[in-house]
C-alpha cells in the first residue's frame, strides 16, 4: 500500500521480495506473542510451545537474510528502521507482559511501541523500496494507527467470554484503567482486580459484567481515545504532499478499517 502511494518509479519485483520477508517478520512476532500470552489456542503452532519458538526463530532469521538481499533505495536506512521498530515492539511487549501499567499515558506509550512499531515497519519498508521521502511523518501516523488498533482489540477482548478474554489474566487495558482509577461507582470488575471476587464469579455473572463495562463508561472512554488517534492519523496522512487518491488509499484501508 505504501509502495503504491509513494513510488517514484516501478520496482514491483523488489516490493514482492520486501512483502515476503516482512510477512515472515510479523508472523514470527505473532508466534512469540502467542507463546508468551498463551491466549490463542486456535493457532496451528499452539500445540507445542517448544516447536513454536523454533518456528518463530527460523522465520526471523530467514527474514533478516532476505532483508539484506533486498534492493532498497537506502539499505542502511531500511535496516536501521527494521532494528528500531522490532526493538521497540519487543520493549512494548515486555511492558505489556509486566502488566503494571497505571496511567492511560503509560498504556498509550506501550501500544505505540508494541503495535505501532510493527505498522511502521511494514509501511516504511514499502516506501523505502521506492523512495526515501516523508519517513518521519509516516512513522508518526503509523504509531497512531497502532494505538487505535490495539485499543480496538482490547475493547473486543474484555467483553469476549467465548474465545479470548483478558479478564481471565487480569490484563490491564484502557477500559480497565478507567474502571480502576476514574470510575467511582460499584463494579464487579473493579472488585475482581482488587481480589475481592474470583474469575469463576465473573464468568457466572458475565452478562452483568458486560453491562457494567458499558454503563460505567469504560468502553465508551476507550472508544473515544481510539477515535482520537484515528483522527490524528488521518490528519497526518492528509498533510502529506501526495495526491488525494493516494491519501484516500491509506485512510480507507489502514485507518477506517480499525
Amino acid at each position: 500500500m505504501h509502495y503504491n502511494a509513494f513510488k517514484s518509479y516501478e520496482n514491483d519485483e523488489n516490493i514482492h521480495l520486501t512483502n515476503k520477508f516482512v510477512q515472515k517478520l510479523i508472523l514470527s512476532f505473532d508466534i512469540f506473542d502467542d507463546v508468551q500470552d498463551k491466549d490463542n489456542k486456535r493457532a496451528p503452532w499452539s500445540g507445542d510451545e517448544r516447536q513454536a519458538i523454533n518456528l518463530g526463530l527460523i522465520l526471523l532469521i530467514d527474514a533478516f537474510k532476505e532483508a539484506h538481499e533486498c534492493n532498497f533505495i537506502n539499505k542502511k536506512t531500511a535496516l536501521d528502521y527494521i532494528h528500531l521498530n522490532l526493538s521497540n515492539s519487543i520493549k512494548g511487549q515486555y511492558i505489556d507482559i509486566q502488566n503494571r501499567i497505571k496511567t492511560p499515558l503509560e498504556y498509550i506509550n506501550m501500544c505505540k511501541s508494541k503495535s505501532g512499531s510493527l505498522v511502521s515497519l511494514a509501511a516504511l519498508l514499502g516506501v523505502l523500496t521506492t523512495s526515501t521521502k516523508h519517513l518521519t511523518e509516516i512513522h508518526s501516523y503509523c504509531l497512531d494507527i497502532g494505538v487505535a488498533a490495539q485499543i480496538s482489540n482490547d475493547i473486543k477482548d474484555v467483553i469476549n467470554f467465548e474465545k479470548k478474554n483478558d479478564l481471565s489474566e487480569k490484563k490491564i487495558s484502557l477500559p480497565i484503567l478507567y474502571l480502576l482509577y476514574q470510575y467511582k461507582g460499584p463494579s464487579m470488575v473493579k472488585d475482581y482486580f482488587l481480589g475481592l471476587v474470583d474469575y469463576k464469579e465473573i464468568c457466572m455473572s458475565k452478562s452483568m459484567v458486560i453491562r457494567q463495562l458499558y454503563h460505567s463508561g469504560a468502553l465508551n472512554y476507550a472508544k473515544q481515545v481510539k477515535e482520537k488517534y484515528m483522527k490524528q492519523a488521518k490528519e497526518k496522512v492528509n498533510n502529506l504532499p501526495i495526491g488525494s487518491s493516494k491519501k484516500l488509499l491509506i485512510i480507507k484501508n489502514l485507518i477506517d478499517e480499525i
